[in-house]
């Protein structure tokens, strides 16, 4: 606990409570990180999550792109969402940032193999980009399926990074948010 943080409290009761909580927080957060290695040394820790289809090898990436080229019907949509890295506030998305993964959903009436959401991992277990995004390429480019962002213009400079010309925007949650409600402080 920081001495600044000691200081707002004139009372050692609170401070020695609000100490106990740090403690009990960090260790918590040290048996976390411990289970989370644990996790590793299985197959993966991953495949047991419900509902989510994940996509790591080219074979499954190429099984579901033809799925997801089929879902082109005048009313469906797909949402997409993009994880980063090697991008901070204050730069450029275009001139830095990575797409680490990206997820798909398209409806509950969709199943991807282990349910109707989809998890892209661009990135092996030891940190190596895995090209996930280029196997996307026909989808992410292709104008007939409907994509909706949170956030479209970040989104798109990423995919950008990755030599993706995004095709099919429908619309950006963030910016129908802004239209909704003027007054909030922050949409992200």
């Amino acid at each position: 606990m920081t001495q600044q943080k000691l200081q707002q409290h004139p009372h050692a009761e609170v401070r020695q409570q609000e100490q106990q909580t740090d403690d009990e927080d960090l260790q918590k957060a040290a048996g976390a990180q411990h289970q989370l290695n644990e996790s590793s040394s299985h197959p993966s820790s991953r495949d047991s999550t419900e509902g989510v289809t994940v996509v790591d090898t080219q074979a499954e990436a190429k099984r579901v792109v033809k799925l997801l080229m089929s879902l082109n019907e005048e009313t469906r949509f797909h949402a997409i969402d993009t994880e980063t890295y090697q991008w901070e506030p204050g730069q450029s998305p275009y001139t830095s940032g990575r797409v680490i993964c990206f997820s798909i959903y398209c409806g509950d009436d969709v199943d991807f193999g282990s349910g109707p959401r989809l998890w892209v991992d661009n990135m092996d277990k030891d940190g190596n980009m895995q090209n996930m995004v280029e196997a996307f390429r026909p989808y992410l480019e292709d104008p007939g399926t409907k994509k909706v962002f949170h956030n479209y213009s970040f989104d798109r400079a990423m995919f950008v990074n990755e030599g993706i010309n995004i095709k099919g925007f429908a619309g950006d949650t963030m910016h129908m948010a802004r239209l909704q409600h003027t007054d909030r402080c922050s949409y992200s």
